[in-house]
């Protein structure tokens, strides 16, 4: 631990700004999927905040009637992934 607190380092692993997010939903189950995707992809494409790289919808959860549904974009920065996940 004394290593990394005492010797400067660079994160190779980190090579820009670009950053992804999450939007969750709570949906009924009966929702239609597809529909929800293409909803996502129509709001998406016209956002000059949406840099292009990632705009997924997932199904992350199921819990009683209730699906919970991830939508993952990808913005430019921090500021246009804020605006976008609004």
């Amino acid at each position: 631990m004394h290593l990394f607190t005492t010797t400067p380092f660079r994160n190779w692993t980190h090579s820009d700004a670009a950053i992804t997010g999450q939007v969750r939903l709570a949906v009924d189950w009966r929702i239609p999927i597809y529909n929800v995707r293409a909803d996502l992809a129509r709001v998406l494409h016209p956002s000059p905040h949406w840099d292009g790289r990632r705009g997924d919808l997932v199904v992350n959860d199921a819990f009683g009637p209730t699906l919970q549904l991830l939508a993952l974009v990808s913005a430019a920065d921090g500021d246009a992934l804020a605006e976008l996940r609004c």
